[in-house]
């Protein structure tokens, strides 16, 4: 994995993310967490996604199947602080501000007990740079 930081703009701050081809989609997301607060720590959630390859983002709902255009201006409307740039994804994360609520991860087990687990696989939240573990959780999940 190679970072490269290389651009500031009023609205965003691009981060360049070498990774090999085959990386799965999981692996980038941790790596572009890890480069991000690299250069600033501190508590992320991931706002959208945009894989150039498959012409497809995220969040589904706005962007799923529209043009990469769709997933930046979700990404700035939702107040996206860094843009990774990968060859084939673009992800868009902003910061969790300090006071902001936490999920208790056993009550949202407890709620979501008996669903198929992909049915709540991200559940909005980030991850916590200070846990610092050897690597951070797949995004949507926050670490205490």
């Amino acid at each position: 994995m190679t970072t490269t930081n290389n651009k500031t703009s009023s609205k965003s701050q691009i981060i360049k993310l070498d990774v090999n081809r085959g990386t799965p989609f999981s692996a980038v997301e941790e790596n572009a967490l890890r480069a991000i607060v690299d250069v600033s720590p501190g508590d992320l959630s991931m706002v959208g996604w945009y894989d150039l390859k498959r012409r497809t983002g995220g969040p589904m709902e706005p962007c799923g199947g529209e043009s990469i255009k769709c997933a930046r201006d979700y990404a700035r409307s939702h107040g996206a602080e860094y843009t990774v740039k990968t060859e084939i994804y673009e992800l868009f994360f902003s910061r969790i501000p300090k006071d902001a609520a936490q999920l208790d991860p056993a009550m949202v087990h407890e709620v979501h007990r008996g669903l198929e687990k992909d049915r709540y696989d991200n559940v909005q939240g980030g991850w916590r740079s200070e846990s610092r573990r050897s690597s951070p959780p797949r995004a949507g999940y926050r670490c205490r």
